[in-house]
C-alpha cells in the first residue's frame, strides 16, 4: 500500500513511544530519536544530515507500508497495532530497504 515518508517517523514514534502491546514505550525524546534513526536507516542517510534534509530528500523516494495476511504460514508479523512493515524504493530506482518491526513473540 503506498504511504508518504511522513507516515514512517509517525508511526514508530507511536511503537517506541507507546511500547508497543507488551512492552513499556520509551520517553518521548527517545523515542524521537528512534523513529529518527529508522527514517535514516532506510534512506541509509549519516545522521549527520539535518532532519529538514532528510525531509527533502524523502520526497524523490517511493514509499510503501506493508503487512503480512492472517491466513499465511506466518508465525512472526501478525499485523498488530504496534507491527509496522515499511519498504523504500530510492530515487536511483536501484535500491530498495525494508523495516519491519514487531512485538509479537
Amino acid at each position: 500500500m503506498h504511504t508518504t515518508a511522513d507516515d514512517v517517523p509517525a508511526d514508530l514514534f507511536l511503537a517506541a513511544f507507546s511500547g508497543g502491546l507488551w512492552g513499556q514505550g520509551l520517553d518521548g525524546a527517545y523515542a524521537r530519536r528512534a523513529a529518527r534513526r529508522g527514517l535514516y536507516a532506510l534512506m541509509d542517510l549519516p545522521w549527520e544530515v539535518s532532519h529538514h534534509e532528510a525531509v527533502r530528500r524523502a520526497a524523490g523516494h517511493r514509499w510503501l507500508r506493508f503487512t503480512a495476511e492472517r491466513h499465511t504460514e506466518n508465525r512472526w508479523f501478525h499485523g498488530d497495532l504496534s507491527d509496522v512493515g515499511f519498504a523504500v524504493l530510492d530515487p536511483t530506482r536501484r535500491r530498495i530497504a525494508l523495516l519491519a518491526a514487531t512485538d509479537t513473540d
